[in-house]
C-alpha cells in the first residue's frame, strides 16, 4: 500500500496528519492477516491419514524440518521438544521410553513397558528396552500421551511414540549426502557422515531407498 500526505498538511497540522498515518498503517494489517496460510500437519496416528487439529487426542509432532533445521540425532536431542517425555539410558542404543511419568516402579524404571516405541508400523520395543533409531532420513515423529492399547497393543499404556521414515519414491532418482564436522577446545575432532539415495525400478513400479550413516 503506498500512501502520499501533503507535506503542507504535515507543516500546518502535524498531529492530524500523523494520526492519519498511523490509521493508514493499522488498517492495512488485517488484510496481511488474512494472507497469512497456517500450514496443515498430517499424521496417520489413528491409523488414518487425518489433520493434527482433527485428531481428538494429546499428540505432538516433530515434522522433517523440525529435524533437520535442530540437528536432531537421537532420543536424547528430540526429547526436551515432547511435553510428559522422559527416558533412562540402560546400554549405548537401549532406552527405556516414559510417558507422563508412568512406570511400573514409582522408584525405578522396571523392565516391562508402559510405552510403545514403534518404527514405522513395527514396534522395536523388547523387554522395556527400546533402541534409539538414527534420526537420519526420518519424515516425522508423533508422541501420543495416554494409554493407546486399541490401536497399539498393551506396551502403550501410558503413550506411544512413533517414528516414522521417509519412503521410497517410485517417480524419481534422488540422493543427498550430509557431512558434519566438530572440534573441541584442548579436545578432538569428530565428524558425521549420513547418505540416502532413492532409485525408481521396473519402470516407476518399484524404488528402492537406502540410508546410511
Amino acid at each position: 500500500m503506498v500512501m502520499t500526505v501533503n507535506i503542507n498538511l504535515i507543516q500546518k497540522h502535524p498531529k492530524q496528519a500523523l494520526g492519519l498515518a498511523i490509521s493508514a498503517a493499522c488498517a492495512g494489517i488485517p488484510a496481511a492477516q488474512a494472507q497469512a496460510v497456517i500450514e496443515e500437519i498430517i499424521v496417520t496416528s489413528t491409523k488414518r491419514e487425518a489433520n493434527v487439529q482433527d485428531i481428538p487426542m494429546s499428540i505432538t509432532v516433530l515434522t522433517d524440518a523440525d529435524i533437520v533445521h535442530q540437528g536432531f540425532k537421537q532420543l536424547d536431542d528430540y526429547i526436551g521438544q515432547i511435553p510428559a517425555l522422559s527416558f533412562a539410558r540402560r546400554e549405548p542404543g537401549g532406552t527405556n521410553v516414559i510417558m507422563r511419568g508412568c512406570a511400573v516402579s514409582g522408584i525405578a524404571f522396571a523392565d516391562t513397558a508402559t510405552t510403545a516405541v514403534y518404527l514405522d508400523e513395527q514396534p522395536i520395543t523388547v523387554a522395556g528396552i527400546n533402541p534409539d533409531p538414527r534420526m537420519v532420513d526420518i519424515q516425522r515423529v508423533e508422541a501420543l500421551s495416554g494409554p493407546q492399547g486399541t490401536l497399539f497393543g498393551d506396551a502403550s499404556q501410558c503413550g506411544t511414540l512413533r517414528i516414522l521414515t521417509n519412503k521410497p519414491d517410485t517417480t524419481e532418482f534422488d540422493s543427498w549426502v550430509e557431512l558434519t564436522g566438530m572440534t573441541v577446545e584442548h579436545g578432538s575432532t569428530g565428524y558425521d557422515l549420513s547418505a540416502m539415495v532413492n532409485i525408481p525400478l521396473a519402470g516407476n513400479k518399484l524404488a528402492l531407498r537406502l540410508v546410511g550413516f
